[in-house]
């Protein structure tokens, strides 16, 4: 069961020195209250990890529960990466079969800001969730603030501690690489490289790990020069690929850790008069629309995007609920295209 808050409305009072009131006014109408008073009663919900209770109001007053869809990086990234759209869309159909209703918070400041503790607050107060996704790389020290508040939180992905509270939904991501290395070699490849998406945790990490799996698993040995690390971004695909071209000349295969980096390796091995897959077969990652869009299309390792948004509505549920600790982890699969 999720432990409750030990902070009560009546402490971020005392400690803010305003009435039981004001903070009130603080968490429903902000716009109301002055930005002196604002900033210290939001300092003390932060050092307080006071929480207010958004679901008891929503049973007071018979409105639909809200879901906060948090999004850690800007807006531009959410709508430059198809791959958001194939997963955000499930969610929202199966909110609306709920009759649930939500609200898309794209917060790539707390990535950028070191004041953490004062965008904490100002989340907590003005977020006006019952419960809460999260999407996209955030940092470390939010999972520890927002586990703290034991909030009803469901991540995208593995959390970065193994003992965090929260519920999460993930893809295999290691055998997902793995068995796209595996595809390449049963095609003859024999210096298969990889372009990884950043390998600080997450999906990143776990397929740079799912490539040198598959590696040893078909007899290859694990060679550093063969890696070129992305950002999960075409522009950061163009330049992994340049990086593999220069230091390597006898690549027959490459495993691309997302669709959006292969859209850009594919740009960069064109302008070099390179064919794919004749010389350089291409295993990408995603299965999303670009894989269908590009020249030649991709061959590509395929999540369960309806499962994910399904089973991400049920996790956040029940963690209002006061259900912690659920974890899925769902099976991928490559759909062959042209590129391997």
């Amino acid at each position: 069961m999720r432990k409750n808050n030990s902070a009560t409305l009546d402490d971020v009072a005392k400690l803010a020195k305003v009435s039981r009131a004001t903070v009130s006014r603080v968490i429903n109408t902000p716009e109301k209250v002055s930005p002196e008073i604002c900033e210290r009663t939001l300092a003390a919900i932060a050092k307080l990890r006071y929480t207010p209770n958004f679901s008891a109001r929503a049973l007071t007053t018979g409105t639909p529960l809200t879901i906060g869809l948090v999004f850690f990086e800007d807006i531009r990234t959410l709508f430059a990466n198809p791959f958001w759209g194939e997963i955000l869309n499930p969610v929202y159909e199966n909110l609306a079969k709920r009759n649930l209703s939500c609200n898309l918070i794209a917060h790539g400041s707390f990535a950028k800001n070191e004041n953490i503790d004062e965008l904490y607050g100002q989340f907590i107060a003005q977020g006006r969730a019952d419960g809460y996704i999260f999407f996209g790389r955030y940092p470390e020290e939010i999972e520890k603030r927002f586990g703290l508040a034991h909030l009803p939180i469901v991540i995208f992905g593995k959390p970065y501690s193994n003992n965090s509270e929260f519920s999460f939904v993930d893809t295999d991501n290691i055998t997902g690489a793995s068995s796209a290395v595996a595809y390449l070699a049963s095609r003859g490849r024999k210096r298969i490289a990889t372009i990884t998406g950043p390998v600080d945790g997450g999906a990143g990490f776990d397929r740079f790990l799912g490539y040198k799996n598959g590696l040893v698993e078909v007899g290859m040995k694990f060679d550093p020069s063969l890696v070129a690390y992305g950002e999960w971004t075409r522009e950061s695909g163009i330049e992994a690929m340049k990086k593999l071209l220069k230091d390597n000349k006898d690549i027959d295969g490459i495993f691309i850790a997302s669709d959006l980096m292969a859209v850009g390796a594919l740009e960069v091995l064109a302008d070099h008069k390179i064919k794919v897959p004749k010389d350089i077969a291409i295993v990408a990652n995603d299965n999303s629309e670009l894989a269908v869009m590009s020249s030649p299309t991709l061959t590509s390792v395929k999540q369960p995007c309806e499962e994910i948004g399904s089973e991400l509505v049920v996790a956040v549920l029940k963690a209002i609920e006061g259900v912690s600790h659920q974890a899925r982890i769902l099976g991928t699969e490559i759909i062959e295209r042209e590129s391997a």
